[in-house]
């Protein structure tokens, strides 16, 4: 077996581990993620080899594999130098279907030497009919925007043609990633498939100058992406962070849910863009209100939701009658999911690989402390029917314990909010002023 066969050769094991990894994965992304809203024309689990799949990256390792869980069969991935730099990394990385590439922050000033990669992907597309996962951007940060894309899934798409004289029929797949809460547990995600670019309509131009094809790819798989998420221009932060602020308010009054309120957002972006150009000062006026509103429900710990809906008597009865089982999932979870924020706090990482490190800890803890406390409560109730009973139970509560937390600390907040209410009085009216006429000029700007 030539070494190029041996590069891409799915030994047995590592196919089985594969797909127990990919198990894991999608136990995992119930557990993680309160909804997942999969939006496409054509699923991915259907599509045609061989493709490319490229994302957004705001949120690390999480992206890949919230992706990758959604194709049939075994997707390689796209990674950065820098993730082989240590014996075991690049053990385990170049063994788990990764094809390193070289960014010129992983080469410290030197040339950048990525002709092997570019020879296993050709290998890969061409002789193997795969699926290969490209982060375009080439670096993950905590945002919702497309930042510009680098040239290099073009090139490897031209590439992979070339070998067959464009007789691949490659897609390139696009997909927008949005997370509600990107960093923590429970929040919402959004994986939205865009409408897939056939490589090959792209020869006459590629052929003509093959500079310019890439070029021209690259913009077009820009647009695309662009489209599938909350998307300001890099000198548009203003935009973004008045849209999210807005979102805050729109999701009281609205009831939305996260992916309507994201489809939303993305007809507001050139609504705002529009109104500020034409209407400065009436803009930057519902900046000021924005932000102060925003400002004041942080200075007292306090949610946008907190101002608009009472506690109600359901809530304490959940509260009362829920007390007992809350402490129950709070105990018999605690160390299978407190030693991942533990470990989490002390490696002191960039923000966006918290979800994965939660993760990837998760996955050793939780399977052990519930087969410790298992053994521990078969010591003491010898009948295998009370383990299983206790095994099965330990889910389901946690997760109660995690909402009855949520509950409780909404309640809370209103709680505190009807003290100010009392207590600073002209305070409180004011701020509520500030909520109504941001309100009204939502209203006079989306009519």
């Amino acid at each position: 077996m030539s070494k190029k066969k041996k590069r891409f050769y799915i030994n047995p094991i590592l196919y089985l581990f594969y797909w127990f990894v990919k198990t894991l994965v999608l136990i995992v992304d119930r557990l993680y993620y309160a909804k997942k809203y999969l939006v496409h024309q054509k699923p991915l689990s259907d599509i045609r080899r061989p493709a490319i799949i490229v994302a957004n990256h705001p949120s690390t390792l999480m992206d890949p594999l919230n992706v990758a869980k959604e194709v049939n069969g075994i997707v390689f991935f796209l990674a950065n130098a820098g993730l082989f730099k240590h014996w075991f990394t690049n053990w385990f990385f170049s063994t788990c279907y990764c094809i390193k590439i070289e960014r010129k922050e992983d080469v410290q000033g030197k040339r950048m030497n990525n002709d092997q990669a570019f020879r296993d992907c050709d290998h890969f597309l061409v002789n193997r009919n795969g699926v290969l996962y490209i982060a375009p951007e080439g670096t993950s940060k905590v945002e919702r925007r497309i930042r510009p894309l680098k040239t290099g899934t073009a090139r490897i798409a031209f590439s992979a043609e070339k070998v067959t004289n464009f007789s691949l029929d490659l897609e390139i797949i696009p997909v927008g990633l949005t997370y509600s809460d990107p960093l923590n547990l429970r929040g919402d995600v959004i994986i939205e498939v865009g409408q897939p670019i056939k490589v090959s309509d792209y020869k006459t131009i590629w052929e003509e100058n093959a500079r310019k094809g890439v070029k021209q790819l690259t913009a077009d798989l820009q647009t695309e992406m662009q489209r599938l998420v909350v998307h300001t221009e890099p000198e548009n932060d203003e935009i973004d962070t008045l849209i999210q602020q807005l979102e805050n308010i729109e999701k009281t009054e609205t009831d939305l849910s996260f992916y309507d309120l994201i489809q939303q957002s993305k007809t507001w972006v050139q609504q705002l863009i529009h109104f500020r150009d034409q209407q400065p000062n009436q803009f930057e006026q519902l900046q000021q209100n924005a932000q102060s509103y925003i400002s004041q429900l942080k200075q007292y710990n306090i949610t946008d939701q907190a101002t608009q809906q009472p506690n109600t008597g359901f809530d304490y009865l959940i509260i009362v009658l829920g007390f007992p089982f809350f402490i129950y999932g709070y105990i018999n979870n605690f160390l299978a999911f407190k030693i991942p924020y533990w470990v989490n706090q002390k490696m002191d990482l960039y923000p966006g690989y918290y979800p994965a490190v939660k993760n990837m800890v998760g996955l050793i803890t939780v399977p052990f402390f519930y087969w410790l406390q298992c053994k521990v409560l078969s010591s003491w109730f010898p009948a295998p029917y009370w383990t299983w009973i206790y095994l099965f139970s330990l889910m389901p509560t946690g997760l109660l314990a995690w909402n009855y937390m949520k509950l409780y600390e909404r309640m809370q907040r209103r709680r505190c909010f009807e003290r100010l209410s009392k207590q600073e009085v002209n305070t409180i009216q004011a701020m509520l002023k500030t909520r109504r006429e941001i309100i009204e000029e939502m209203k006079m700007l989306l009519s």
